[in-house]
């Protein structure tokens, strides 16, 4: 079932205070999130992403949304059932991505944020069952992240060797 704490809410960090963001991820790696700092959750963090300066937010969403919808499912083996965008809204846009075999469906959440800084976009990915998932969603984020850089955003992916636990356990190294 979909998770009924997704979108932007209030959070806490490590010594309890409050701040607004997107879920954090947990302790399963099968997860990444910029809503938590590097200090405080290194293993699951990745920057923001953020727009270039010469867009407007309006247009920065819009870019953002069609880059979503021309996602091909099936690159690099993965979301071979298919996505589907559930809530498009101005600042916040939420999909769900299917796997082919067995059909379990990972969330991918995009929020503007006020207070995070200027043209900056919170990004999160998570499998919703198991512990593992064998890579799937570096794949999707970087994937993601690569399409928006040809489009001059400050979009960086999942560095396996800055996420060495994760790469270990999901046996991709």
């Amino acid at each position: 079932m979909q998770p009924k704490d997704l979108g932007v809410g209030t959070r806490k960090d490590m010594v309890g205070e409050a701040y607004a963001g997107l879920k954090n991820c947990g302790p399963a790696p099968n997860c990444f999130c910029s809503t938590d700092s590097a200090e405080d959750d290194p293993e699951h963090h990745i920057p923001p992403w953020i727009w270039p300066k010469d867009m407007g937010k309006e247009a920065a969403f819009q870019q953002l949304e069609e880059t979503f919808r021309a996602y091909k499912p099936g690159q690099g083996n993965i979301d071979g059932g298919g996505f589907q965008i559930v809530v498009s809204k101005p600042g916040y846009l939420y999909c769900q991505f299917e796997s082919l075999k067995n059909g379990y469906i990972d969330d991918f959440e995009v929020a503007f944020v006020d207070g995070m800084g200027e043209n900056m976009v919170q990004v999160r990915s998570s499998s919703r069952v198991g512990y593992l998932d064998y890579g799937v969603n570096a794949k999707r984020v970087n994937f993601l992240a690569k399409a928006l850089r040809e489009q001059g955003w400050t979009a960086e992916g999942v560095d396996l060797k800055a996420h060495v636990d994760y790469a270990l356990q999901n046996q991709l190294q």
